[in-house]
């Protein structure tokens, strides 16, 4: 749903992950931020709206239950785009920006957890996904300040931070208020699945990392589908 704008100017890629429990919410909250944007112009002129709300629990339900299972496929075809390379596996056609001048290689060269990047300063996990990005930049045309004070920019830029994100959206508690049925849980777990059946050989390390991150939320879901009565 998005356009390839920046030429030849990528030279790697980085993946975030994040469970799709939030992913999908989060996504249609973004959606209602742009207006249901078309275009790039569209969306630019909704950028002041952006992580300021969250679509209200009536829009949230009828669009989930619109869209649920197209975006939990996407969610899995994603990480299988990307870790072969750009190729459509459905069809077997390969992207047309990938293994060309565009972005030569569409392998993630680091996989950064959502939920660690975003924890608070003192748990250590925030500064080390961060650790991770800059570490894949070092080297590159990026200008980076000293590796010895990663560590600390990542915790001032948390409390001082300017830019709005995710925690600054009013409304009520998602977790109270923006729930998936217990098919649909289920659902997510099952796609979850099938990512950690399809990967679990491939000793690739970024591909290693992403099966943690994903047992992560295999256990988070776990959990939801049992206190919704499942099992």
């Amino acid at each position: 749903e998005s356009m390839w704008s920046w030429g030849d100017k990528m030279d790697q890629a980085v993946m975030i992950i994040r469970n799709p429990r939030w992913a999908i919410q989060s996504y249609l909250s973004m959606k209602d931020e742009l207006a249901y944007s078309t275009s790039w112009e569209q969306s630019f002129l909704r950028r002041p709206y952006v992580y300021t709300y969250r679509a209200e629990p009536p829009i949230w339900e009828e669009w989930r239950d619109n869209n649920f299972d197209i975006e939990i496929k996407r969610w899995g075809e994603l990480i299988d785009f990307y870790f072969a390379n750009g190729v459509n596996e459905t069809t077997s056609v390969p992207d047309e920006h990938c293994g060309t001048s565009d972005l030569a290689d569409c392998v993630p060269k680091e996989i950064i957890s959502f939920e660690r990047l975003y924890s608070p300063p003192g748990f250590g996990a925030g500064a080390a996904e961060m650790a991770k990005l800059a570490s894949v930049l070092d080297g590159t045309n990026v200008e980076l300040v000293d590796e010895s004070i990663w560590d600390c920019v990542f915790n001032v830029t948390w409390y001082h931070e300017i830019s709005r994100y995710n925690n600054d959206r009013e409304g009520l508690d998602p977790e109270g208020s923006r729930n998936f049925t217990l098919p649909q849980v289920q659902a997510i777990q099952n796609e979850m699945q099938r990512v950690q059946d399809k990967y679990v050989a491939d000793t690739r390390p970024v591909v290693q990392q992403m099966l943690i991150y994903i047992a992560e939320y295999m256990a988070e879901v776990a959990d939801e589908i049992t206190s919704l009565g499942g099992r």
